[in-house]
């Protein structure tokens, strides 16, 4: 995605419309004319044609108000779904294609039959690591992403049933067969990648 449309999407994201069927201006517009021209033309019941007028403007507020938080509400849901696409298509762009490759033969050589033990498949991801050192920036950028989704859901500032649907068994496949690397990474402490650890307790179960 290019940063013009990122930049796009960001604010697309953030605007707020409201619409208001055009039947109902039609009538607050209307109604007030109508009660105008009864006035002058019906003096004798001037008092009564006021209260009329007063109730019609009630309801005309009422009915807009009604139709105002209905948008307002209709434009939260949208944003909430515009901003819980962006993941699936982040995840299916082009620019992120280039780090799951390298993720997928990461894995692959790490769970070679070859590799007995956890304590050899640790040695064998650092010298990995230390021959091509982006392949370890490739892993963070893509655990940065499960955790900045894992953030979102944890919020609710995201649709968690949509995205759990898309993503439930790739997170969980990475996770695990990464798991030993995000805990030694995190060297004891649960200050990393926290949330994205909640997600996964709760969608593996």
């Amino acid at each position: 995605m290019s940063r013009k449309q990122t930049i796009n999407s960001i604010f697309d994201i953030w605007n707020v419309k409201v619409h208001i069927p055009i039947s109902i201006a039609f009538l607050a517009v209307l109604a007030p004319a109508i009660a105008i021209g009864l006035y002058y033309a019906f003096p004798g019941n001037r008092e009564d044609l006021k209260f009329a007028s007063t109730a019609i403007a009630v309801t005309a507020s009422l009915v807009s108000a009604f139709y105002i938080g209905r948008n307002l509400r209709y434009n939260a849901l949208s944003q909430k779904e515009t901003r819980t696409l962006l993941f699936p298509n982040r995840w299916n762009d082009s620019s992120f294609s280039d780090a799951k490759k390298a993720i997928r033969r990461l894995r692959r050589e790490l769970y070679d039959s070859s590799i007995p033990n956890l304590s050899v498949r640790r040695k064998k991801i650092e010298e990995m690591f230390q021959d091509d050192p982006d392949l370890e920036l490739h892993l963070i950028d893509i655990f940065n992403f499960f955790e900045e989704m894992a953030v979102c859901v944890e919020n609710g500032i995201v649709d968690e049933t949509l995205l759990r649907g898309f993503f439930r068994s790739i997170l969980i496949a990475y996770y695990e067969s990464f798991e030993f690397w995000l805990v030694d990474r995190q060297g004891g402490k649960s200050l990393i990648f926290t949330s994205l650890n909640k997600i996964y307790r709760e969608w593996s179960k």
